[in-house]
């Protein structure tokens, strides 16, 4: 007679996906995303050379008390930020928070964390939620990568904000060990404005930094609006296929309650999603690499 094995109970399985799996994937995904990114250079892949930021809604149980409204969802629920390979949809860091938490507030801890596991990183896309001075100033002066973003209707170019001014603000800060007289050879622009953003005493000075970076990406917007908009083409394309993706996510057919099982939850898909990028990197595709087509649904 063949030996009888009880079957776990779900109390016990679900308390080890969210006290050990899900936790574990959470607090260390960016190793896991090192691993990966190993296994794409050996393919000779750049999966986060152009990157997207994103957030997705996910609803809740109703007597969800940690979870929060959100008019703009019509939900009760959490909300997960994330920062993905465009090219190639990997996901690179993400973080899970309450439904009404804002996504620009998260930019820079994700960013981080994506760098933390290799994702070389060279341009980002995203729409203007991301686009505050502060995070623009972080994008281009300290991480030193190009960015693409739909300038919002309600945003206005402050014409007493010109190069001529980021110098006279400069010119200021002539104090300073680092600082550089105007004909060196690296005193540019660049220079100047990272020089302002890290020595400036005020506020309102380290403002004015993001508000000429976003002046700058707002004027080729007036001067070329199409060309402008036809590089936002890149994000809306892979946003589509993400909204193709989402129709089918196994997170739809689950009900969770507490922000723990939530990250728990969305830790173990993302890490999936790992693990299906290197089969099909191994199987020789360049693209759409985390599809869950063809493997679960």
């Amino acid at each position: 007679m063949d030996d009888l094995y009880d079957i776990p109970s779900y109390k016990c399985i679900h308390q080890f996906l969210r006290s050990y799996l899900g936790t574990t994937i959470y607090n260390n995904f960016e190793s896991f995303v090192k691993i990966v990114m190993q296994i794409a250079r050996q393919y000779k892949l750049r999966p986060g050379w152009r990157s997207i930021f994103d957030s997705t809604p996910h609803e809740s149980t109703a007597n969800d008390k940690e979870a929060s409204y959100s008019g703009h969802y019509e939900m009760r629920g959490y909300k997960e930020h994330r920062l993905i390979g465009g090219d190639t949809d990997i996901p690179l860091a993400f973080k899970v928070t309450t439904i009404t938490e804002y996504d620009g507030n998260h930019a820079q801890d994700l960013l981080d964390k994506a760098l933390d596991g290799d994702a070389a990183i060279a341009e980002l896309w995203f729409d203007q939620h991301y686009a505050s001075y502060e995070n623009l100033t972080y994008y281009e002066l300290e991480k030193n990568m190009k960015t693409h973003y739909r300038i919002a209707k309600n945003w206005k170019i402050d014409g007493s904000i010109d190069e001529a001014e980021i110098n006279r603000m400069y010119q200021r800060l002539f104090e300073h060990q680092q600082f550089l007289v105007a004909d060196h050879a690296d005193c540019s622009l660049e220079f100047q404005l990272k020089f302002i953003w890290d020595h400036s005493t005020t506020d309102k000075h380290r403002k004015v930094v993001g508000m000429f970076l976003r002046n700058r990406a707002h004027r080729e917007y007036q001067e070329s609006p199409k060309q402008y908009l036809a590089k936002q083409g890149f994000r809306s394309k892979i946003e589509g296929g993400f909204g193709v993706e989402k129709s089918f996510s196994i997170l739809k057919l689950v009900i969770f309650r507490g922000i723990k099982s939530w990250k728990a939850l969305i830790s173990i898909r993302n890490f999936i999603d790992l693990i299906i990028a290197v089969f099909r990197m191994d199987l020789g595709q360049k693209t759409k690499l985390t599809s869950w087509k063809g493997i679960f649904v």
